[in-house]
């Protein structure tokens, strides 16, 4: 999963105008593992994917021996590394359209309540964050070997340098000076500040024998497989997300009781009291078995995984039928920007031209406002909401619209002590002004230079290609600068819209 997205209205059936999915979701989601570095003979990759298919096997054999509530519902995990895309999931019998394709018990999910309960990690549980302790409780897990509980599947999850193509493990930070380069540095600085808080909470302790452990390294590969891979579990029998109601007051209230969300877990320090509530439905998990799934752009709503409070188990469906052979796909979400795919999987899928968008979060909105009514000379001021974490929602800007009704709801609500005209204009038009100054800002940031580089490196790339490292940066980079000059350029015309409109009263 990711942050709540408040975005424009959308063309597209898989988009609605507030993203609250009841379906598991994965935090900032999983990652392909990398190509591997053709260094080996065949013999030798051979031998390595006999080992790994070996591992595949005594994973399902460990799920049947936790709960006969597993089902692998005809698929198997193998290892396909011969193409540098690592484990799949592969059809052993014909799957019909909307057959259920896997069900996991819950009992073998490494939650967050399970690290909140564990011996070594739960003396934490009032300063870390869920994200940072079930970071703390993977590695301590890895750490202890096969002396874990979940080792058949730890064992089988990829290793640094499999996962050398996520950016958190970079050597080079191929998206600097743009965007997403910013976005990727804070969450390198959130992985240094999760150790450096590991270090002072770990004095005394005696979780490993070990001084030095975690070190920075360990704790980015946590962070990449967490990112990459868990999922936010949700109830399948849930009424709630999707749309809101077109009642302004309703709007607003909805909106503001429900922007917090995943994400300010996964990037954010800090405990928080009221997470998990010992609740299935309302957790960060790894979900073994059900993360060999590789995502496919055309899987539709059925192939996200939904977990099912009644069950206690995961599952999810076919959106195609399947013969005998046929690699098996999910979804890791829908209207996801190739900055999402990149960022949290570490690859990005060529795909054909799609409305353009540029996503901002909450709290950098708020910072850039407070910014703009300084520079107005204005005596007006942000409110403060208590309970809204803006840092948990994303804005998302398009081509098409520009600001979406609930994106300007949400940041309006934070303008209250600015009189407004009879027409409701003018906090509307102070939001769009400080849209605009963020795009100006994030275009500064890229060197055209840098584009025009970008624009070389993927030149005859085609649709469906999958991109990592160099490439996908590249393509970030290009679509980013597209997508912003396009964002601009539509809340430019609805600043003259609202213009025009107030002046015609």
């Amino acid at each position: 999963t990711r942050h709540i997205v408040v975005s424009a209205p959308s063309t597209s059936a898989h988009v609605s105008k507030l993203y609250n999915c009841p379906s598991i979701r994965r935090p900032l989601q999983r990652c392909h593992d990398s190509p591997r570095t053709r260094r080996v003979k065949a013999s030798s990759a051979a031998a390595a994917d006999e080992n790994m298919n070996t591992r595949l096997d005594s994973l399902k054999a460990w799920l049947s021996s936790v709960s006969p509530s597993f089902d692998d519902c005809g698929l198997q995990l193998r290892s396909l590394s011969d193409d540098g895309y690592g484990v799949r999931a592969v059809a052993y019998k014909d799957i019909a359209r909307d057959g259920v394709l896997l069900s996991i018990p819950h009992e073998a999910f490494l939650t967050v309540a399970r690290a909140r309960d564990c011996t070594k990690c739960r003396q934490f549980n009032n300063e870390l964050s869920s994200f940072q302790i079930l970071v703390l409780k993977l590695l301590y897990e890895k750490r202890i070997a096969e002396a874990s509980f979940w080792w058949p599947y730890l064992r089988t999850l990829p290793s640094a340098e499999d996962l050398s193509s996520h950016p958190l493990l970079w050597s080079v930070n191929f998206l600097d000076n743009s965007h997403a380069g910013g976005k990727l540095r804070e969450r390198i600085q959130s992985c240094e500040n999760d150790v450096s808080m590991f270090e002072t909470l770990c004095v005394g302790q005696t979780i490993v024998d070990d001084a030095n452990w975690p070190s920075l390294d360990e704790v980015k590969w946590a962070t990449a497989i967490l990112t990459s891979r868990a999922f936010h579990l949700g109830d399948s029998t849930s009424t709630d997300g999707g749309e809101y109601s077109d009642s302004d007051y309703e709007r607003d209230q909805r909106i503001l009781s429900s922007l917090n969300d995943i994400d300010d877990e996964v990037w954010e320090p800090g405990a928080h009291a009221d997470d998990e509530l010992e609740c299935a439905s309302n957790s960060i998990a790894l979900v073994p078995w059900a993360d060999g799934l590789n995502h496919s752009s055309s899987a539709t709503q059925v192939s996200i995984l939904k977990y099912n409070d009644a069950t206690e188990t995961a599952s999810l469906q076919a959106h195609i039928a399947y013969k005998v052979g046929d690699q098996v796909f999910d979804s890791y979400g829908f209207n996801l920007s190739c900055t999402d795919m990149l960022l949290n999987y570490g690859f990005v899928e060529v795909t054909p031209s799609q409305a353009l968008f540029i996503e901002f979060r909450g709290d950098v909105f708020l910072d850039a406002a407070t910014i703009v009514l300084r520079e107005l000379n204005t005596s007006y001021s942000i409110s403060q909401l208590p309970g809204i974490n803006a840092a948990a929602t994303i804005l998302r800007v398009d081509q098409n619209v520009g600001m979406g009704d609930n994106a300007l709801c949400f940041c309006e609500a934070f303008f209250d002590d600015v009189p407004d005209n009879s027409d409701g204009t003018q906090s509307m038009l102070l939001s769009l002004q400080v849209i605009l100054r963020m795009c100006d800002d994030d275009l500064l940031l890229i060197d055209e230079n840098c584009v025009l580089k970008s624009e070389r490196i993927i030149e005859g790339v085609e649709y469906g290609e999958i991109l990592v490292n160099e490439r996908a940066a590249a393509y970030v980079i290009v679509n980013e600068y597209n997508a912003l000059r396009a964002a601009k350029t539509a809340v430019m015309r609805q600043i003259e819209q609202i213009m025009q409109t107030a002046s015609s009263l």
